[in-house]
């Protein structure tokens, strides 16, 4: 089994992209309404302790991934079950992913272009990002992190430079009531906050045991102020109405800056940005999915996975919605919940068989 040691900072660049590069072109929490900033603050403070759970795992068992832990803590049967449900929601989740940006290709950029010719080019050269290794991905990763906290930082200053941002879009305050907040915050939650869980799978070998801390923490704090300066800038922006309606809200929101018929066309930059982001996070899912499987069979590396497992992805893409009204609905309704199984109840489960085991362990060294 390949054991690839990655540096502190390329874990906190991709954790950074992989919390925030596809989510900032969306809208997350908008049930809040006018209140968003307040559902990003309270979802943070909800994820918080589900991350530092991800951290205690990776702190009994450093040196390990996730598949690793669930098979010395609940055994070969029950680790395979659970091994598996983690496999089937990597390749589901990344299957959507590659969907949305299918549907972000046809109605958005590419609309003339049929969107599975460049959502394939988009997911073979995440394949080729895993074939070269998690470094790779790592270097580049770093390369981008500067890039989107450049754009995002440069995009709300153009933003309030060209008198767009409104402040009273985000007001009043609290006047539909704490549920709405609860909902938007539960929906941050789900993600993007709590979606790292994927990255227990691949995080095996990092500098130490402090390392994860660092990592998890500083790529947190990171992550969280992109996506809550890009989604309270859409509500300011655009509006409650205008950024419930849209779902690619971040192009909408760009391509009001204008300054001085010199500044234009930021939105361009906003949908490079999507893109990249979307290779990057594409990447760790293929390459969670393809170590899972080897580990299940205990096979010697998991690169001969690569292509048959992308290939699968980009079958399951196309079939997994019937359009993109279906795949909205789903990712309105139905995604949180299926986040929440995965990303807090198993992951809770595992957590306490890792305690277990930990305690049963010392106990074991005393005698």
């Amino acid at each position: 089994m390949d054991k690839e040691i990655i540096s502190d900072r390329k874990a906190i660049s991709i954790y950074i992209i992989f919390l925030s590069g596809t989510a900032i072109i969306y809208t997350r929490g908008i049930q809040a309404k006018q209140d968003i900033w307040i559902a990003c603050i309270l979802g943070l403070i909800m994820a918080l302790p589900i991350i530092f759970m991800y951290v205690r795992i990776h702190n009994i068992f450093p040196n390990r991934d996730l598949f690793e832990v669930v098979e010395i803590c609940f055994g070969r049967f029950i680790g395979t079950i659970i091994i598996l449900l983690y496999i089937w929601y990597a390749y589901v989740i990344a299957a959507v992913i590659l969907r949305e940006y299918l549907e972000f290709y046809v109605t958005v950029t590419m609309r003339q272009t049929p969107g599975i010719v460049p959502a394939s080019i988009q997911a073979l050269l995440a394949a080729w990002l895993v074939k070269v290794g998690i470094d790779t991905i790592g270097g580049w990763s770093e390369v981008f992190t500067h890039i989107l906290i450049a754009f995002v930082f440069m995009t709300i200053l153009l933003l309030i430079l060209g008198g767009d941002i409104e402040i009273n879009n985000l007001r009043p305050t609290l006047v539909s009531g704490i549920k709405p907040i609860l909902r938007g915050a539960f929906s941050v939650l789900s993600f993007p906050l709590t979606q790292v869980v994927v990255l227990t799978m691949i995080f095996s070998n990092l500098k130490s045991k402090a390392s994860y801390f660092k990592v998890y923490t500083i790529g947190t704090i990171i992550g969280f102020i992109l996506v809550f300066l890009v989604f309270v800038a859409n509500v300011a922006v655009l509006g409650v109405g205008l950024a419930s309606d849209k779902y690619y809200t971040l192009t909408v929101t760009a391509a009001r800056v204008d300054i001085g018929d010199f500044v234009q066309r930021v939105e361009i930059l906003a949908n490079t940005m999507f893109v990249l982001g979307g290779v990057l996070k594409l990447s760790i899912f293929i390459l969670a999915i393809c170590k899972g499987i080897s580990y299940i069979f205990k096979c010697t590396g998991y690169r001969f996975l690569v292509i048959p497992v992308t290939l699968h992805v980009i079958n399951l893409n196309v079939f997994i919605f019937t359009d993109i009204a279906d795949m909205v609905k789903w990712l309105e309704y139905t995604i949180d919940y299926y986040h929440l199984f995965f990303h807090v109840f198993i992951p809770i489960i595992i957590w306490i068989g890792c305690e277990i085991k930990h305690r049963k362990m010392i106990q074991n060294e005393v005698n």
